[in-house]
Protein backbone atom coordinates (compact mmCIF):
# COMPACT_ATOMS: atom_id res chain seq x y z
CA UNK A 1 0.00 0.00 0.00
CA UNK A 2 2.49 2.33 1.17
CA UNK A 3 5.71 2.27 -1.31
CA UNK A 4 7.88 5.31 -0.05
CA UNK A 5 7.55 7.28 -2.74
CA UNK A 6 7.56 10.32 -0.80
CA UNK A 7 9.87 11.66 1.64
CA UNK A 8 9.24 15.14 3.49
CA UNK A 9 12.32 16.93 3.63
CA UNK A 10 11.47 18.04 7.04
CA UNK A 11 10.63 14.25 8.31
CA UNK A 12 12.95 11.47 9.33
CA UNK A 13 12.55 8.66 6.48
CA UNK A 14 9.92 6.57 6.52
CA UNK A 15 7.39 5.23 3.92
CA UNK A 16 4.50 7.19 3.51
CA UNK A 17 1.19 6.84 1.74
CA UNK A 18 1.83 10.72 0.51
CA UNK A 19 2.74 11.50 -3.13
CA UNK A 20 2.66 15.08 -2.64
CA UNK A 21 4.24 17.72 -0.87
CA UNK A 22 4.55 22.18 -0.87
CA UNK A 23 7.33 21.94 -3.57
CA UNK A 24 7.60 18.78 -5.87
CA UNK A 25 6.10 19.71 -9.02
CA UNK A 26 3.03 17.63 -10.00
CA UNK A 27 1.71 17.12 -6.49
CA UNK A 28 -1.72 18.13 -5.65
CA UNK A 29 0.28 21.20 -4.02
CA UNK A 30 1.54 22.30 -6.76
CA UNK A 31 -1.64 22.05 -9.07
CA UNK A 32 -3.51 23.71 -6.48
CA UNK A 33 -1.14 26.60 -6.63
CA UNK A 34 -0.74 26.94 -10.44
CA UNK A 35 -4.75 26.59 -10.92
CA UNK A 36 -5.38 29.10 -7.78
CA UNK A 37 -2.62 31.05 -7.17
CA UNK A 38 -2.85 32.54 -3.81
CA UNK A 39 -4.90 34.22 -1.75
CA UNK A 40 -8.41 31.75 -2.32
CA UNK A 41 -9.67 29.46 -0.25
CA UNK A 42 -8.35 26.31 -2.29
CA UNK A 43 -4.59 28.11 -2.08
CA UNK A 44 -4.94 28.88 2.28
CA UNK A 45 -5.18 24.81 2.17
CA UNK A 46 -8.65 24.22 3.36
CA UNK A 47 -9.59 21.55 0.98
CA UNK A 48 -6.10 20.38 0.27
CA UNK A 49 -4.98 20.06 3.86
CA UNK A 50 -8.51 17.74 4.27
CA UNK A 51 -6.63 15.54 1.74
CA UNK A 52 -3.56 15.13 3.23
CA UNK A 53 -5.03 14.43 6.08
CA UNK A 54 -6.66 11.65 4.98
CA UNK A 55 -4.05 10.45 3.14
CA UNK A 56 -2.25 10.40 6.73
CA UNK A 57 -4.96 8.92 8.02
CA UNK A 58 -4.55 5.75 5.90
CA UNK A 59 -0.35 5.72 6.40
CA UNK A 60 -1.67 5.63 10.28
CA UNK A 61 -3.99 2.46 9.16
CA UNK A 62 -1.25 0.47 7.44
CA UNK A 63 1.86 0.82 10.56
CA UNK A 64 -1.27 0.23 12.96
CA UNK A 65 -1.49 -2.83 11.25
CA UNK A 66 2.04 -3.45 11.40
CA UNK A 67 2.13 -2.67 14.82
CA UNK A 68 -0.54 -4.81 15.99
CA UNK A 69 1.12 -7.81 14.17
CA UNK A 70 4.05 -6.81 15.62
CA UNK A 71 1.91 -6.82 19.33
CA UNK A 72 1.04 -10.15 18.71
CA UNK A 73 4.20 -11.90 17.88
CA UNK A 74 5.40 -10.75 21.23
CA UNK A 75 2.31 -12.39 23.39
CA UNK A 76 2.65 -15.48 24.05
CA UNK A 77 -0.05 -18.11 22.42
CA UNK A 78 -3.33 -18.52 23.98
CA UNK A 79 -5.24 -20.40 21.37
CA UNK A 80 -7.51 -16.88 20.94
CA UNK A 81 -6.80 -15.43 17.52
CA UNK A 82 -8.85 -12.41 18.53
CA UNK A 83 -6.98 -11.89 21.72
CA UNK A 84 -4.83 -9.06 19.84
CA UNK A 85 -7.41 -6.74 18.37
CA UNK A 86 -6.94 -4.63 15.21
CA UNK A 87 -7.99 -1.12 17.18
CA UNK A 88 -7.10 0.85 13.88
CA UNK A 89 -10.16 -0.82 11.99
CA UNK A 90 -12.49 0.89 14.75
CA UNK A 91 -14.19 3.46 13.53
CA UNK A 92 -13.34 6.69 15.48
CA UNK A 93 -15.19 9.84 15.86
CA UNK A 94 -11.97 12.18 15.17
CA UNK A 95 -11.01 12.95 11.56
CA UNK A 96 -7.43 13.87 12.53
CA UNK A 97 -5.16 15.39 15.74
CA UNK A 98 -6.00 18.78 16.61
CA UNK A 99 -2.62 19.34 14.49
CA UNK A 100 -1.58 21.02 11.27
CA UNK A 101 -1.98 18.42 8.84
CA UNK A 102 2.11 19.10 7.90
CA UNK A 103 2.73 17.97 12.07
CA UNK A 104 0.08 14.84 11.54
CA UNK A 105 2.02 13.71 8.89
CA UNK A 106 5.58 14.34 10.43
CA UNK A 107 4.94 12.37 13.76
CA UNK A 108 2.68 9.49 11.63
CA UNK A 109 6.06 8.95 9.61
CA UNK A 110 8.69 9.23 12.46
CA UNK A 111 6.81 6.71 14.56
CA UNK A 112 6.25 4.89 11.54
CA UNK A 113 9.85 4.83 10.51
CA UNK A 114 10.67 4.03 14.42
CA UNK A 115 8.59 1.39 15.11
CA UNK A 116 7.96 2.32 18.68
CA UNK A 117 7.49 -0.72 21.31
CA UNK A 118 6.56 2.26 24.26
CA UNK A 119 4.93 5.60 23.90
CA UNK A 120 4.16 8.10 25.92
CA UNK A 121 1.18 10.87 25.44
CA UNK A 122 1.80 13.56 28.27
CA UNK A 123 -1.43 15.84 27.08
CA UNK A 124 -4.67 14.21 25.48
CA UNK A 125 -7.33 14.57 22.88
CA UNK A 126 -7.97 13.60 19.36
CA UNK A 127 -4.22 12.45 18.96
CA UNK A 128 -4.54 9.81 21.27
CA UNK A 129 -7.47 8.10 18.62
CA UNK A 130 -4.04 7.60 16.13
CA UNK A 131 -0.26 7.90 18.10
CA UNK A 132 -1.15 5.19 20.22
CA UNK A 133 -1.97 2.42 17.30
CA UNK A 134 1.71 3.00 15.92
CA UNK A 135 3.35 1.86 18.92
CA UNK A 136 3.52 -2.29 19.91
CA UNK A 137 3.67 -2.00 23.29
CA UNK A 138 2.77 -0.30 26.15
CA UNK A 139 0.96 3.15 26.00
CA UNK A 140 0.94 5.78 28.65
CA UNK A 141 -1.52 8.32 28.61
CA UNK A 142 -1.32 11.60 31.18
CA UNK A 143 -3.75 14.72 31.94
CA UNK A 144 -4.60 16.60 34.84
CA UNK A 145 -8.48 17.08 33.91
CA UNK A 146 -10.64 14.54 34.57
CA UNK A 147 -14.16 15.50 32.47
CA UNK A 148 -11.50 15.56 29.36
CA UNK A 149 -10.00 12.36 29.98
CA UNK A 150 -13.37 10.45 30.19
CA UNK A 151 -14.19 11.84 26.88
CA UNK A 152 -10.61 10.78 25.37
CA UNK A 153 -11.11 7.68 27.16
CA UNK A 154 -15.02 6.93 25.89
CA UNK A 155 -13.97 7.41 22.11
CA UNK A 156 -14.33 3.96 20.61
CA UNK A 157 -11.10 3.42 18.93
CA UNK A 158 -9.34 4.92 21.89
CA UNK A 159 -11.40 2.27 24.34
CA UNK A 160 -10.41 -0.47 22.10
CA UNK A 161 -6.77 -0.15 23.24
CA UNK A 162 -7.90 0.63 26.80
CA UNK A 163 -9.71 -2.50 27.06
CA UNK A 164 -7.19 -4.69 25.46
CA UNK A 165 -4.60 -2.96 28.49
CA UNK A 166 -2.28 -1.42 25.49
CA UNK A 167 -3.28 2.22 26.85
CA UNK A 168 -3.28 3.38 30.42
CA UNK A 169 -4.50 6.40 31.28
CA UNK A 170 -3.70 8.37 34.13
CA UNK A 171 -5.72 11.20 35.17
CA UNK A 172 -6.08 12.52 38.81
CA UNK A 173 -7.88 15.02 40.20
CA UNK A 174 -5.54 18.54 40.17
CA UNK A 175 -5.61 19.88 44.10
CA UNK A 176 -4.08 22.71 46.02
CA UNK A 177 -1.11 23.02 48.17
CA UNK A 178 -3.60 22.05 51.42
CA UNK A 179 -3.55 18.28 49.88
CA UNK A 180 -7.38 18.54 49.86
CA UNK A 181 -9.08 21.11 47.80
CA UNK A 182 -9.74 20.91 44.38
CA UNK A 183 -8.99 23.56 42.11
CA UNK A 184 -11.30 25.07 39.90
CA UNK A 185 -10.22 23.62 36.54
CA UNK A 186 -11.08 25.94 33.26
CA UNK A 187 -11.80 24.36 29.70
CA UNK A 188 -9.48 20.81 29.02
CA UNK A 189 -7.66 21.96 32.62
CA UNK A 190 -6.31 25.19 32.62
CA UNK A 191 -5.74 27.17 35.58
CA UNK A 192 -7.71 30.32 36.35
CA UNK A 193 -6.05 33.83 36.40
CA UNK A 194 -5.44 34.36 40.04
CA UNK A 195 -4.41 30.98 41.30
CA UNK A 196 -1.79 31.33 44.46
CA UNK A 197 1.58 30.26 43.36
CA UNK A 198 1.76 27.82 46.20
CA UNK A 199 -1.44 25.79 44.32
CA UNK A 200 0.27 26.23 41.22
CA UNK A 201 3.69 24.59 42.28
CA UNK A 202 0.93 21.86 43.77
CA UNK A 203 -0.90 21.17 40.36
CA UNK A 204 2.49 21.30 38.37
CA UNK A 205 3.59 18.54 41.20
CA UNK A 206 0.63 16.45 41.02
CA UNK A 207 0.61 16.81 37.23
CA UNK A 208 4.29 16.38 36.22
CA UNK A 209 5.67 14.22 39.27
CA UNK A 210 2.89 12.44 40.92
CA UNK A 211 1.46 11.01 37.92
CA UNK A 212 4.30 10.56 35.93
CA UNK A 213 6.18 8.44 38.87
CA UNK A 214 2.98 6.24 39.92
CA UNK A 215 2.64 5.40 35.51
CA UNK A 216 6.25 4.27 34.86
CA UNK A 217 5.74 1.66 38.57
CA UNK A 218 2.56 0.44 37.32
CA UNK A 219 3.60 0.24 34.33
CA UNK A 220 7.16 -1.07 34.24
CA UNK A 221 8.04 0.75 31.69
CA UNK A 222 11.62 2.25 32.40
CA UNK A 223 12.58 3.80 29.02
CA UNK A 224 10.13 5.05 26.67
CA UNK A 225 11.04 5.15 22.88
CA UNK A 226 8.45 7.71 21.89
CA UNK A 227 7.23 10.22 23.93
CA UNK A 228 4.74 12.92 22.78
CA UNK A 229 4.25 16.27 25.26
CA UNK A 230 1.35 18.26 24.37
CA UNK A 231 -0.28 19.55 27.73
CA UNK A 232 0.63 21.44 30.36
CA UNK A 233 3.93 22.04 32.11
CA UNK A 234 5.52 21.31 28.65
CA UNK A 235 9.17 22.20 29.79
CA UNK A 236 9.24 20.57 33.18
CA UNK A 237 7.53 17.39 31.34
CA UNK A 238 10.43 17.27 28.99
CA UNK A 239 12.64 17.46 31.70
CA UNK A 240 11.19 14.87 34.19
CA UNK A 241 11.52 12.50 30.97
CA UNK A 242 15.18 12.57 30.25
CA UNK A 243 16.42 9.96 32.57
CA UNK A 244 13.35 7.69 30.60
CA UNK A 245 14.84 8.54 27.17
CA UNK A 246 17.77 6.50 25.90
CA UNK A 247 20.08 7.56 22.97
CA UNK A 248 17.30 6.88 19.76
CA UNK A 249 14.30 7.63 21.70
CA UNK A 250 12.14 10.90 20.48
CA UNK A 251 10.76 13.56 22.42
CA UNK A 252 7.83 15.42 20.14
CA UNK A 253 7.34 18.98 21.54
CA UNK A 254 4.17 20.88 20.07
CA UNK A 255 3.64 24.33 19.65
CA UNK A 256 7.61 24.81 20.46
CA UNK A 257 8.85 27.56 17.94
CA UNK A 258 5.16 29.83 18.88
CA UNK A 259 6.40 29.50 22.47
CA UNK A 260 10.47 29.12 22.58
CA UNK A 261 11.04 31.75 24.85
CA UNK A 262 9.28 29.51 27.26
CA UNK A 263 10.36 26.05 26.20
CA UNK A 264 13.90 27.13 25.10
CA UNK A 265 15.92 26.19 27.97
CA UNK A 266 15.05 22.48 26.73
CA UNK A 267 17.52 23.23 24.38
CA UNK A 268 20.14 23.13 26.92
CA UNK A 269 19.23 19.45 27.42
CA UNK A 270 18.19 18.04 24.10
CA UNK A 271 19.27 18.70 20.27
CA UNK A 272 16.62 19.22 17.18
CA UNK A 273 16.54 16.46 14.81
CA UNK A 274 13.69 17.36 12.52
CA UNK A 275 10.31 19.65 12.63
CA UNK A 276 7.31 20.46 10.97
CA UNK A 277 5.81 23.55 11.66
CA UNK A 278 5.78 23.99 15.62
CA UNK A 279 5.93 20.47 16.56
CA UNK A 280 10.14 19.65 16.58
CA UNK A 281 11.50 16.26 17.39
CA UNK A 282 14.17 16.28 19.68
CA UNK A 283 17.11 13.70 20.90
CA UNK A 284 18.67 14.11 24.70
CA UNK A 285 22.12 15.61 24.50
CA UNK A 286 24.36 12.82 26.31
CA UNK A 287 26.78 13.62 28.56
CA UNK A 288 25.20 16.12 29.71
CA UNK A 289 25.26 14.97 33.72
CA UNK A 290 27.94 14.19 36.04
CA UNK A 291 25.63 11.51 37.67
CA UNK A 292 22.52 9.68 37.18
CA UNK A 293 21.13 11.20 40.50
CA UNK A 294 21.38 14.91 38.39
CA UNK A 295 19.26 13.26 35.46
CA UNK A 296 16.84 12.59 37.50
CA UNK A 297 16.64 15.68 39.86
CA UNK A 298 17.22 18.61 36.95
CA UNK A 299 13.63 19.33 36.72
CA UNK A 300 12.93 20.34 39.91
CA UNK A 301 15.24 23.54 39.12
CA UNK A 302 11.93 24.71 36.81
CA UNK A 303 9.18 23.39 39.28
CA UNK A 304 8.55 27.06 40.26
CA UNK A 305 5.97 29.79 39.22
CA UNK A 306 8.60 31.80 37.42
CA UNK A 307 9.27 28.88 35.01
CA UNK A 308 5.49 28.75 34.00
CA UNK A 309 4.09 30.65 30.63
CA UNK A 310 0.76 32.05 29.80
CA UNK A 311 -0.50 28.87 28.63
CA UNK A 312 -0.53 27.12 31.40
CA UNK A 313 -1.55 30.05 34.13
CA UNK A 314 -2.66 33.09 32.64
CA UNK A 315 -2.74 36.76 34.82
CA UNK A 316 -5.25 39.25 33.30
CA UNK A 317 -4.09 42.98 33.40
CA UNK A 318 -6.94 45.73 33.39
CA UNK A 319 -7.15 45.97 29.32
CA UNK A 320 -8.06 42.33 29.41
CA UNK A 321 -4.42 41.45 27.48
CA UNK A 322 -3.23 38.22 28.81
CA UNK A 323 0.73 38.97 30.04
CA UNK A 324 3.30 36.84 31.20
CA UNK A 325 4.48 37.97 34.74
CA UNK A 326 6.98 34.53 34.97
CA UNK A 327 10.81 35.44 34.85
CA UNK A 328 11.64 33.16 32.29
CA UNK A 329 9.37 35.17 29.97
CA UNK A 330 8.96 38.66 31.26
CA UNK A 331 7.36 41.42 29.48
CA UNK A 332 5.84 39.49 26.78
CA UNK A 333 2.18 39.87 25.94
CA UNK A 334 -0.07 36.49 24.17
CA UNK A 335 0.45 38.43 21.32
CA UNK A 336 4.05 38.69 21.18
CA UNK A 337 4.60 42.26 22.01
CA UNK A 338 6.79 43.18 24.44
Amino acid sequence: MCNGLHRDRLALPAPSCLNYSLTVKGDIYWQDFLENGTGTEAATGRGINFQRNQKTVELVDWAAGLATERRRQKMPSTGNATSTRRCESVPTENTNPMMWPEEFEFITKLMSNLKPTTYLEWGCGTSTSFYPLLSSGQVIAIDGYPPWCEKVASEPRVKCMVDEGRLKFYCPEIVGADGVTKLALQNVGKLPAGTPNEDIEAAMRIYVDTSFTRAVAETKIKMLDVALVDGRFRLQCALRLLPHLGPDSILLLHDFWVRLKAYKIVLEYYYVVGYARSVVALKKKEGMFDSEDMEKTIYEKYMKREYLFWYDIPEKRPNGVVKDRSIANADVDKNGST
